[in-house]
């Protein structure tokens, strides 16, 4: 089972879809919208509500950007590594360009305050981000694996 499908499914992460849905602001992006801007601070967390959203990290060669590992779909989290790393983003993220979609938003600092004042909560957060770390590893290795061998 993935992290995709642990926000969903009526495990301990619930917890985390039901905060967003009360602290989270919606935004709704349009075929093609950047959310995420590779090497720009990220200053909220995602949640996915609808539609997809594609990964995309700029060729050194002709300074373009590629899409990488894939797609991103409701239920994920965005935003995560930004928080706990304290770094800006690594990748862009632009809405898919055959349709529309939806993220709930919270800023990095509520985020970090709701963290705080319940530790249930976090531990919630904390598990499915060490889920979500471990399916991202196995995504990029395999990734990487494709592109030696070819």
């Amino acid at each position: 089972m993935g992290a995709r499908q642990s926000l969903l499914d009526g495990n301990s992460s619930d917890m985390i879809e039901l905060f967003f849905l009360k602290a989270g602001r919606p935004r709704y992006l349009q075929p093609g919208d950047r959310l995420i801007t590779e090497g720009h601070a990220v200053p909220s967390v995602f949640l996915i509500t609808e539609g997809e959203l594609v990964l995309k990290k700029r060729s050194e060669k002709d300074r373009r950007d590629k899409v990488i590992g894939g797609s991103r779909f409701q239920g994920e989290l965005l935003g995560e590594l930004s928080l706990l790393l304290g770094q800006p983003a690594a990748i862009s993220v632009d809405a898919a360009s055959t349709g529309k979609a939806a993220v709930l938003e919270i800023p990095q600092s509520d985020m970090v305050d709701m963290l705080i004042k319940d530790p249930t909560m976090a531990g919630g957060f904390f598990r499915l981000l060490g889920s979500t770390l471990g399916e991202r590893t196995t995504e990029m290795s395999a990734a990487m694996r494709k592109t030696v061998v070819n």
